[in-house]
């Protein structure tokens, strides 16, 4: 049998909800019914809370060559695949806004297997489809094929270095994702604020549960802050994870006001980098005259690089609205949340007609267990068994010390600093204002973490990957696709980043 290679590793996820991967696996699957290609499997490890994700050998790399090959060939298939994402996504939302507001008392046990039977079968269908963003960005052979353009047209400008600002400018979003929308509303927030002279003592000078109750006295503002905590408050729940409240988000505008910060002039420069992005782009396609299709090969690049965050998004706010309905389940099989969402979807399903549960094995899958996805289903080993598998068919990259890592420009730039390793939110404290974050990939919860960073730094990753998408946001050099920068970069090492070249070093501090 083929052995698993290892391609992400965080601490904050649990079989339900990752168990949907199985929709990309197989020529069951809903990928492939989409996509006319899927991968061959994946394979989850779960063990004290740690989740690892391994690939068959080689199986990205066939599949993003393919998938390369396909949007060249007929890009009315990535449009296709966008639009059918986003059609099946909202229909996938409006079930579960439903689920999240729904008064469980009344339902019976069957009416939660058809709500859950229900949730699996649209996210599914929308991951189908949805599986076209990774695809394109697995082998790196779509980001190569614009490289390779790009370095025709500078090679008679004498400007070959200059590919990888080249290739930002003209693969930067054109649409604001969720988090810029965010940030953007709350730095409104600030401004009321500031603007009324009796709220602006409230938030500067009471503790932040005092500011929560005082705002009881400005009712227009009081209502500002609770719509932004009911659309944005599940930003940060991506597997797991707790979701903003109130006092979060009155805690990040006290602190902008205690700092005396121009919320103003931030909100104006947001708006004015757009500006400048979008002219710096007409000017790249100005001198580079590319012909309609180079341009169309761009234009859809830039469209990926938004999709892939925005559908990102639309799965994270569906798993944060099935929770009730997990708790609720939990409730009733007299287990607690998180063992419950260590159950795959059709056993949570079986124990609600049982009304029973296998303590046990629950309790043996709770420290370890493996999920193998193939043919668009899933298995569970746990305990010995898991160990034995993944002793036999996983493979352990060789890492050799080195002081020099290479990987892919997902924004331009350079900076040097103290490298802080981020897996996860629990990270989050230990990173400073100007520090160097390395993680094997970013997700929206560890973004508050990207904001202090001088640069970034992955594993894994390619032109669409999130840490490319927020770096390209925050005007902060990114380098993906490392493969092993959390194995062999330290918290406290001191290293330079040419974001630019793709190239980090350690360096004596």
């Amino acid at each position: 049998m083929e052995k698993w290679i290892l391609e992400d590793s965080r601490n904050d996820a649990s079989l339900f909800p990752v168990v949907y991967f199985e929709s990309g696996c197989g020529e069951n699957s809903p990928m492939h019914q989409a996509l006319g290609i899927s991968f061959k499997g994946m394979l989850h490890v779960f063990e004290n809370h740690f989740w690892s994700y391994y690939v068959r050998k080689g199986d990205f790399q066939r599949v993003g060559d393919v998938m390369a090959k396909k949007a060249v060939e007929s890009p009315e298939l990535v449009d296709q695949a966008i639009r059918e994402t986003y059609r099946l996504g909202e229909s996938l939302l409006v079930l579960t806004s439903e689920i999240f507001e729904m008064d469980f008392s009344e339902k019976t046990n069957s009416e939660l297997v058809s709500l859950l039977e229900e949730y699996g079968k649209r996210i599914k269908a929308m991951r189908g489809w949805a599986w076209i963003a990774p695809a394109m960005d697995t082998s790196g052979a779509f980001s190569l094929r614009l490289n390779r353009i790009l370095e025709d047209k500078l090679a008679s400008l004498m400007k070959e270095h200059d590919a990888p600002v080249y290739f930002a400018a003209l693969t930067a979003p054109r649409k604001r994702t969720l988090g810029k929308q965010q940030d953007m509303a709350l730095l409104e927030l600030a401004s009321h604020v500031q603007d009324n002279s009796n709220a602006l003592q409230l938030f500067s000078s009471k503790e932040p549960s005092e500011i929560v109750n005082g705002l009881m006295a400005f009712p227009l503002i009081h209502k500002t802050f609770l719509d932004h905590v009911e659309q944005f408050a599940w930003l940060p729940c991506t597997y797991e994870n707790d979701s903003w409240n109130l006092e979060y988000f009155v805690t990040v505008v006290a602190g902008m006001l205690t700092k005396k910060k121009d919320v103003k002039a931030d909100l104006t420069a947001i708006m004015e980098k757009e500006v400048s992005t979008e002219e710096t782009r007409a000017a790249a396609l100005k001198e580079l005259q590319l012909s309609s299709g180079e341009r169309r090969l761009f234009d859809m690049a830039a469209e990926l690089l938004f999709f892939k965050a925005n559908r990102k998004d639309m799965f994270f706010r569906s798993y944060f609205e099935m929770r009730p309905l997990v708790a609720e389940i939990a409730r009733r099989l007299m287990i607690s949340v998180e063992e419950t969402r260590m159950l795959l979807p059709k056993e949570m399903s079986d124990a609600l007609r049982k009304e029973s549960i296998d303590r046990g094995q629950l309790k043996e899958r709770m420290k370890i267990c493996t999920a193998i996805s193939e043919n668009n289903d899933t298995v569970v080993l746990s305990g010995s068994d898991a160990r034995q598998y993944i002793e036999q068919f996983t493979e352990k990259p060789v890492v050799k010390e080195t002081n020099e890592l290479k990987g892919t420009c997902a924004c331009p730039g350079r900076a040097t600093g103290v490298v802080k390793l981020i897996l996860s939110p629990r990270d989050l404290s230990k990173m400073n204002v100007g520090d160097i974050l390395v993680a094997n990939a970013t997700n929206p919860d560890v973004v508050p973490a990207m904001k202090k960073a001088a640069a970034i730094i992955t594993n894994t990753g390619g032109i669409t990957c999130h840490a490319a998408i927020v770096s390209r946001e925050l005007d902060i050099p990114c380098v993906v696709g490392t493969k092993h920068a959390t194995d062999i970069l330290n918290d406290g090492d001191r290293v330079d980043v040419d974001a630019t070249a793709g190239v980090v070093r350690k360096v004596k501090g």
